[in-house]
């Protein structure tokens, strides 16, 4: 069996792993210990109802298999404790440490009976090794193998197996673009004055048709190559390195320009010269050439498209930078309006408002000077709307200015006693109506 090999990770790369975390079988793991200690508990209390005292008072009596109860309980709890601390702290020597804990309890449980000498204990340790030999088999192996555990505790990964070398690989050919030699002492002569090329396979062996209804064939040396008399009529066609290759479309585009008469003058010319004027050939190179052209331009268009998007996508994440770089100036404008510690005229308390329903930090925010919010402002300045704007985007009414005031304090000084004076000086329109006011308290004192 190949050795199962881990490979570390950063612990950013843990947490993004869909592994990573304290679920399904760890849960599980856990509450077995919680379980057996409950176990071993309830072994006692039920001794305790046997002999009719209560778990308290078994646990202090001085005798030896209480005292070996008692140390178990102890010593149970401590561990639990120690197990469910690593456990939930995600430390590094977790599976170390909860493997060592399951494999040294029953020997420890054995080692301290036989060290106090505590009788009739024997059956009892005897019955409780099967269950400890089973969640040693499970947990043990659950454990050391598991790769939640790996992942959440050691920061740790299944490495990727090395590939062995495949004995039956055959070397890649290597691809040429000059012209291969041709050994002309090697091949056979060809003698029919009628004859007609098959383009050279490098796995067929060729066949010569010499117009009569039975091919000719020949059979080359160990490098296959065309005869001498097919390589001066037809050289072997160059193999060139192309990354993109031709799609179905390319090929009919290609095939279509050939049958139709309008292929492509360069192209030709240079089939024409490689084939040295063999019909079947030039074809063959030409719809190769002009595929691969067609192909590479298509390349081409698709770059350029990928290239504008990408241009656009960087302009729009430009104006959208800027944008947000605007906007938390100008709420950064109103925040220094807030806390400026001057007086705030009312449309500026109505832009502040407004800005807030971008900046909800504007809400919270005081002056300076006064300590007063925004909602502190719309109820001096009688804003009601506004201020219950504000109370419904979170603002805390009993927020207290400088003075120890309530926004709502404020709004009912604004209702009772009026606008806020700013001169002692009385104009004729506030004295006109002040005689209004007082001629309607005598008329109604009259009647």
């Amino acid at each position: 069996m190949a050795k199962t090999i881990w490979k570390k990770i950063s612990a950013a790369e843990a947490k993004q792993h869909p592994l990573y975390g304290i679920k399904g079988w760890l849960i599980f793991y856990a509450f077995t210990f919680v379980f057996g200690y409950f176990s071993w508990l309830n072994f006692v209390m039920r001794i305790a109802d046997a002999l009719g005292v209560t778990l308290t008072e078994l646990l202090v009596i001085n005798d030896p298999v209480i005292a070996f109860f008692r140390g178990v309980l102890v010593v149970d709890f401590v561990l639990i404790a120690a197990m469910y601390w690593f456990l939930f702290t995600k430390h590094s020597k977790f599976r170390v440490i909860a493997s060592l804990l399951l494999l040294a309890w029953w020997p420890t449980l054995v080692f301290a009976a036989a060290a106090t000498h505590t009788p009739h204990i024997a059956d009892l340790l005897f019955r409780s090794s099967f269950p400890w030999v089973i969640s040693c088999a499970i947990w043990v192996t659950y454990l050391n193998r598991a790769k939640r555990v790996r992942v959440t505790f050691e920061h740790a990964v299944l490495a990727d197996p090395p590939v062995p070398p495949s004995p039956n690989r055959q070397p890649e050919m290597s691809h040429m673009t000059h012209q291969r030699p041709v050994n002309e002492s090697s091949m056979a002569p060809i003698t029919s004055d009628h004859t007609s090329v098959i383009p050279y396979h490098p796995f067929k062996s060729p066949t010569v048709h010499t117009g009569t209804n039975q091919p000719m064939r020949y059979t080359p040396d160990t490098t296959p190559f065309a005869s001498a008399s097919i390589a001066a009529s037809t050289p072997n066609l160059p193999i060139a390195i192309n990354a993109t290759e031709p799609s179905e479309d390319n090929w009919a585009q290609a095939l279509a320009e050939l049958e139709g008469g309008t292929r492509r003058a360069g192209v030709w010319a240079k089939a024409f010269a490689e084939a040295q004027g063999h019909d079947a050939t030039v074809r063959a190179i030409y719809l190769r050439d002009r595929a691969r052209q067609l192909a590479d331009a298509d390349e081409a268009v698709k770059k350029e498209q990928e290239s504008k998007r990408a241009a656009a996508a960087a302009e729009l994440a430009a104006e959208r930078a800027a944008a947000i770089a605007a906007t938390n100036s100008e709420l950064g404008s109103f925040r220094s309006t807030l806390t400026a510690g001057r007086h705030l005229s009312t449309q500026e308390v109505t832009a502040l408002v407004w800005a807030s329903r971008k900046d909800k930090m504007l809400i919270e925010l005081s002056d300076r000077m006064r300590g007063e919010t925004l909602l502190h402002w719309c109820a001096k300045h009688g804003l009601y709307d506004d201020a219950n704007e504000l109370l419904n985007s979170g603002a805390n009414p009993n927020a207290m200015n400088g003075d120890g005031r309530r926004p709502f304090e404020l709004a009912k000084d604004k209702v009772i006693m009026g606008v806020e004076r700013k001169s002692l000086i009385i104009s004729d329109a506030e004295k006109k109506n002040t005689a209004y006011h007082e001629a309607g308290h005598a008329l109604v004192a009259m009647m």
